[in-house]
């Protein structure tokens, strides 16, 4: 991830008054509490229960087509065609999704495994120069590097031919990004959002500084979408340790696998 970069001090220049003195102490021992409220004030992790397994797997799950819902008959064809040459009861794990999602399976669809940063970045940036209509991005970061100007000057030129552009990012994870990066693409037309923007004025209970956006979503004209663990940063930009024949010997892995 990219960071502001700041100036160090000279050497010659003055330490901090206070320094040295009683009151130094006590300023130090004054942050310290401060960064223990801070940090009881994040979101304790949610108490998650397993998924109750009474979801019915004696009958086909509900499998959603074009026209309507599929019959039992033609769902446990759809299913048997996908379960082929696997050991998964894919039909067990479909009746178990649809009970926790509440929504059937929709058919029709098909799914691509972009297994490295190189891979996903490639089929987001061609989906978004063949948008017709409009795009949805959400992401953790969004970094000012190489790569995150590309996609800002990919996003930019498709609003300005009239593609709607609408942004969400994270407050924390593109905290390093300069203002100045979204405010360029906000005057562009593309509509932005930060989400859980830190701000101290908000107090201390109020910053929820653990409730974080970490989706990385993209969607193009409501029939492209992408998820997974890509964010935009040079960072994800390596190739995969195993699957690619383009790295160096010598050079590290990629990080993040999308679909």
């Amino acid at each position: 991830m990219q960071r502001r970069t700041f100036d160090n001090p000279s050497s010659e220049s003055r330490q901090p008054s206070w320094q040295g003195r009683p009151y130094g102490r006590s300023a130090r021992r004054l942050g310290a509490v401060g960064l223990c409220l801070w940090l009881s004030a994040c979101a304790s992790l949610p108490d998650l229960r397993m998924l109750p397994t009474k979801a019915s797997t004696g009958a086909a799950p509900t499998v959603e087509g074009s026209e309507g819902d599929l019959s039992a008959k033609k769902a446990r064809s759809v299913l048997l065609r996908r379960v082929r040459g696997t050991k998964n009861d894919v039909a067990k794990l479909a009746a178990m999704e649809e009970a926790a999602t509440g929504s059937p399976l929709i058919y029709g669809n098909r799914t691509t495994l972009l297994f490295d940063g190189p891979q996903a970045m490639g089929a987001m940036m061609a989906a978004i120069r063949g948008a017709q209509d409009n795009i949805n991005l959400e992401t953790y970061i969004f970094d000012q590097d190489e790569l995150g100007q590309q996609f800002q000057q990919l996003l930019i030129d498709k609003q300005k031919a009239g593609i709607q552009v609408n942004v969400m990012y994270d407050g924390v994870g593109s905290l390093s990004t300069p203002k100045a990066f979204f405010d360029r693409m906000r005057e562009a037309g593309i509509k932005l959002i930060e989400f859980n923007p830190i701000s101290p004025l908000k107090g201390i209970r109020a910053l929820k500084v653990n409730n974080r956006d970490h989706r990385k979503i993209l969607i193009v004209d409501g029939k492209i979408a992408f998820t997974g663990g890509v964010n935009i940063s040079e960072n994800y930009s390596r190739s995969s340790l195993f699957r690619s024949g383009s790295r160096g010997v010598d050079e590290p892995g990629g990080r993040g696998t999308h679909i």
